[in-house]
């Protein structure tokens, strides 16, 4: 199940070196999260890969206090360490964080999705771990078909947000509201133009025009 998690302002520890802690660090640091990052070497740094015989080469002790002292919302371990990565991922779970161990899904309580933006619009494919390149492909088809416009509407919506709400009593009127705006060929129109100040004033006109028969159908028994 993909979830569109909100963590700005939340704290997040990612555990590790090279890559793969870099951009995870910036990843939650560009979301607006609280990143603190641990250096520990990882096996880009001259040591192994993960060992099939559960032996590590850290001891966890620096990692594990870390995490119970900033009692952070999500952890993030790169260690790809057989120590260090159990020890972490019992130190988040003991003050209610989630985590994400790199190259194991079996110690992770979710799966990094490939994650695309455009404006508001967020693209993302996940495999359940199982291909990150497939779903980076696939990811980037889908990107492409996300036109200006579309990241144009989606902006429009947000700003006539409050306003559908405020004026309209019923769920499903905003829902056709919405639809019309969205399928309102002259208000597409100028979001193509770049005029999107005038599309938002033409699209307060349709919600104002929809409350008044809105109002009227209440007061005729409609």
């Amino acid at each position: 199940m993909l979830i569109d998690l909100s963590i700005r302002g939340k704290v997040a520890v990612v555990v590790g070196a090279g890559e793969p802690a870099r951009s995870r660090a910036g990843m939650l640091a560009k979301e607006g999260a609280r990143v603190t990052l641990l250096s520990v070497p990882g096996p880009t740094e001259g040591r192994p890969k993960r060992s099939r015989k559960g032996k590590g080469t850290q001891p966890p002790s620096a990692s594990v206090e870390l995490v119970r002292r900033v009692r952070p919302a999500l952890v993030f371990s790169t260690t790809r360490d057989d120590v260090l990565d159990p020890a972490i991922l019992q130190a988040a779970h003991s003050v209610g964080a989630l985590v994400h161990v790199y190259d194991a899904p079996a110690l992770s309580d979710f799966t990094m999705p490939s994650i695309g933006a455009a404006g508001a619009i967020r693209v993302a494919v996940s495999s359940s771990g199982q291909s990150p390149a497939m779903a980076a492909l696939l990811r980037r088809r889908m990107e492409r078909r996300i036109r200006p416009v579309d990241v144009a509407q989606v902006r429009l919506q947000g700003r006539l947000r409050k306003t559908i709400l405020r004026s309209l009593p019923t769920h499903e009127t905003r829902r056709k509201v919405v639809y019309r705006i969205l399928r309102h060929r002259e208000i597409a129109r100028l979001l193509r133009a770049g005029r999107f100040e005038e599309a938002v004033a033409l699209a307060r006109k349709v919600i104002r025009s929809s409350a008044r028969v809105g109002r009227t159908a209440v007061r005729k028994g409609w």
